[in-house]
């Protein structure tokens, strides 16, 4: 079993790609720019978090990135008090995480 199936099957429990899944992880794999529109259900999330996995890199997704802004904002507005226990989780695990 290829690497990229086998760390397909262990994290996500897939034995199969869906349609296009392999050819989108093997562009990010490659390095190169890709653009991927699916229907809804087709698995795009699978695209942007597999490689990564299989590289034991982190991977933020365009998602995540908008939401960082809202999220320092709330907590700004209630306090340094409003520190949740898992703030620092990826610092703990050793995982430095940038936003381009």
């Amino acid at each position: 079993m290829p690497a990229l199936e086998h760390k397909l099957k262990e994290v996500f429990g897939y034995d199969t790609f869906r349609p296009h899944q392999r050819e989108i992880a093997d562009a990010f794999l490659a390095g190169r720019d890709t653009l991927a529109v699916l229907p809804t259900g087709a698995g795009k999330s699978l695209c942007y978090q597999l490689p990564p996995l299989h590289l034991n890199q982190v991977a933020m997704s365009e998602e995540m990135k908008a939401l960082i802004p809202i999220l320092a904002e709330r907590r700004a507005r209630k306090g340094p008090r409003s520190r949740t226990r898992t703030q620092n989780t990826p610092r703990r695990l050793g995982l430095h995480i940038t936003c381009k």
